[in-house]
């Protein structure tokens, strides 16, 4: 036997259930959207870094610090840090571009490793001019930098654009470049390559020639994986700076 009323309560409390967990889904949504304020703590300009194309990183006193491919002293773009002095977040530029050896248009965000040191890769520029992997270092007289790896165009790769680069417990560095490498096919062939992930390890320490006080440079070698596992991979030679001292002559590191 049925019994109306009981179904139309059993309804009626149904839909009275799905309009409270409705209507306290929309209260909580809106609670959490109205928690959500946008501030900017930071406005570029023209002639200091401008058009960042990436994000930045922090350190552990809260410095933020990231890469600007246009602005600076050539407008080849710098490597800069956002720090917070009496309320107020001040732009300084650790790094200038000069558009040479040492790189230029910075797009993506540097990283950080163990000992404080900066890595970041420049699209543009080197000794072959298809771009770099370089380091900042901190030291007494400001952030020193160090062209790790210039790209060659060939099966290493040209242009790291806008991937980060990433580093593991061993200090290898990996990243990708946006052309390069792969002209097999004519889409390829086309667009100057489809480019690469790379690899950039350290694999040999400084040496000194007590006589001549000439470093023998260390060494990295950087491997590109090819599509085939039984191809062996491309392996190239990068040299990586010994560090030298105010006497003009180099001291092995570590």
């Amino acid at each position: 036997m049925p019994y109306p009323c009981l179904s139309h309560s059993a309804k009626s409390f149904r839909m009275l259930t799905a309009a409270l967990m409705l209507a306290g889904i929309t209260f909580l949504s809106a609670a959490f959207a109205q928690a959500q304020t946008e501030t900017t703590i930071y406005d570029f300009s023209t002639t200091a870094p401008n058009i960042p194309y990436s994000g930045v990183v922090s350190d552990a006193a809260g410095n933020l610090y990231g890469a600007a491919p246009f602005g600076g002293s050539g407008n080849h773009g710098v490597v800069y840090e956002l720090s917070l002095v009496n309320g107020a977040w001040q732009a300084t530029v650790l790094y200038n571009f000069t558009g040479g050896a040492d790189g230029a248009t910075p797009y993506a965000t540097p990283i950080f490793d163990a000992a404080g040191n900066l890595y970041g890769t420049a699209a543009v520029g080197g000794a072959h001019g298809y771009g770099v992997v370089f380091k900042l270092s901190p030291s007494a007289s400001g952030w020193q930098q160090s062209v790790l790896y210039s790209f060659t165009g060939g099966n290493d790769g040209m242009a790291p654009t806008l991937g980060n680069l990433v580093i593991d417990k061993g200090g290898n560095l990996f990243g990708s470049n946006v052309a390069g490498a792969n002209l097999t096919s004519e889409a390829c062939q086309n667009t100057g390559g489809c480019g690469v992930i790379f690899e950039l390890s350290p694999v040999a320490r400084g040496n000194i020639d007590s006589t001549s006080c000439t470093p023998l440079p260390e060494v990295g070698t950087a491997s590109v994986p090819h599509s085939s596992p039984s191809t062996p991979r491309a392996r190239f030679t990068a040299r990586l700076p010994v560090h030298g001292t105010a006497s003009n002559c180099p001291v092995p590191r570590g």
